[in-house]
């Protein structure tokens, strides 16, 4: 029944949405146009400026760095920052680079008997940063390797993503109300139910707990995404982003901005309510694993201006 319901789905949708069906997983729904033209505040916003003057020079970092970027946090924020200090990164928007780092590589956490993509050597990196924006895949725990993430309120990031992105309201209520799953499409990140529930403890936990169903994600997971977390050596609320300087060490005359722009930054002023609800029932873990991020800057804060904190960056030639 379920391979003739995928099957028949499958036909019915657009070329640029089809169903996925991952183990254990169902494909409900309908055939989605997957977006609409986006709101009109969001393409008539003009970016805001970004404070991104730059008095330290000719610095790199004492470890390589991985940028877990959950979209829509700051990623271009946080390239441009690591940029700014002179070292070599990926010049694309988001500094992705490595193993299935691209958000639209998300069906590879999908996959039956997925797991993370494998630590690589130092010779094999291409560059001293590089980002990921495709969490559940990134790999984790690499010696060697120091991690970042900046994390946004959740349920205010993923409405940023809604109406910025101008995703299908239909498709929206729906893959929150039951579990839908998507192929890659012009959506980039939106896979589903999972890019909408508990994205963060997915991510972060890794592709088992990102194949779940929308209501299958547990305090298990959590537990696996918040001992993630803990390792990181950057986990920034998107509120504090002009903290990452102060982290790693470095003057205080060293900034970044507050926020990537107008257009990413924002949410519209009026957001459908049915929407908003469903959301905020969905994320229940994000939202506390949120809190614990939340809990773990502020404890990194008084670490950081303490003496003899030992700062993660040095002086000389990028490499």
């Amino acid at each position: 029944m379920l391979a003739t319901l995928t099957a028949a789905l499958s036909a019915a949708l657009s070329p640029d949405t089809k169903a996925l069906t991952p183990q254990g997983s169902s494909a409900l729904g309908q055939a989605w146009s997957c977006s609409h033209v986006p709101d009109r505040a969001w393409t008539s916003s003009p970016p805001e400026s970004l404070n991104m003057e730059l008095r330290a020079q000719n610095v790199t970092f004492v470890r390589r760095v991985q940028h877990l970027h959950f979209s829509g946090c700051a990623g271009t924020s946080v390239r441009m920052f690591a940029e700014s200090l002179g070292i070599p990164v990926n010049t694309t928007s988001n500094g992705n680079e490595g193993c299935s780092s691209s958000q639209r590589n998300w069906p590879d956490a999908v996959q039956e008997g997925a797991s993370r993509c494998r630590c690589s050597d130092e010779g094999s990196w291409k560059y001293r940063w590089q980002a990921s924006e495709n969490p559940p895949m990134a790999a984790l725990g690499c010696p060697g390797v120091d991690y970042w993430v900046v994390l946004r309120e959740p349920v205010s990031r993923i409405l940023s993503r809604v109406y910025k992105k101008g995703w299908d309201r239909g498709l929206i209520k729906t893959a929150l109300t039951q579990t839908v799953w998507l192929t890659k499409s012009r959506c980039k990140e939106l896979s589903g139910s999972a890019a909408l529930s508990n994205y963060y403890v997915r991510g972060l936990a890794g592709p088992d707990a990102f194949r779940r169903d929308l209501t299958m994600v547990n305090a298990s997971h959590y537990d696996a995404a918040f001992s993630a977390l803990q390792k990181f050596t950057v986990v920034l609320p998107l509120s504090n982003l002009s903290s990452l300087p102060v982290l790693l060490g470095m003057p205080d005359t060293v900034t970044v901005p507050d926020e990537v722009s107008g257009k990413h930054a924002k949410v519209p002023n009026a957001v459908d309510e049915e929407i908003l609800q469903l959301i905020q029932e969905s994320n229940e873990h994000d939202i506390r694993l949120y809190a614990a991020a939340q809990d773990l800057f502020e404890k990194a804060m008084v670490q950081a201006r303490s003496p003899g904190f030992s700062a993660h960056f040095k002086r000389g030639p990028a490499m």
